[in-house]
């Protein structure tokens, strides 16, 4: 699965951002992640973001057999944003004059954490929580 942006897209507005953020309403405590915020990432963003944690799910059934020892397997929202975070470095691609640009030291030029959904800017497409339950 491999998100990319075009340069068009980006070329409409001064931005198309957009905030994600894992929840895990069973926990006690650690229940949320921190903010992904994402300067030109859009919907197709968060929608990269819902279907990514949707196989995760399945894996995290499939290999951790429900014992749940550990922050993977529990899924626990911090854990799992430093596991989604890789899955962009591995999957995430910005496509300009169509042609993919990457970079094997720096992952993009538009994303930033924070602490909570207010300490960024996702004005365009909004604040996403996914739940992990």
């Amino acid at each position: 699965m491999v998100l990319s942006t075009t340069k068009i897209e980006m070329e409409k507005k001064m931005g198309n951002r957009v905030s994600i953020q894992f929840k895990n309403k069973d926990m006690e405590w650690g229940g949320e992640s921190v903010v992904l915020f994402h300067h030109w990432g859009g919907q197709k963003f968060a929608d990269f973001a819902k279907d990514w944690t949707l196989k995760l799910k399945e894996d995290v059934k499939k290999f951790s057999n429900g014992k749940g020892d550990d922050p993977f397997s529990r899924l626990e929202p911090r854990n799992i944003m430093v596991q989604f975070i890789k899955a962009l470095s591995d999957n995430y691609r910005y496509i300009e004059d169509n042609e993919f640009v990457s970079s094997d030291e720096y992952l993009s030029h538009s994303i930033y954490l924070g602490k909570d959904e207010n300490d960024g800017d996702n004005c365009d497409n909004g604040h996403h929580v996914i739940e992990l339950t």
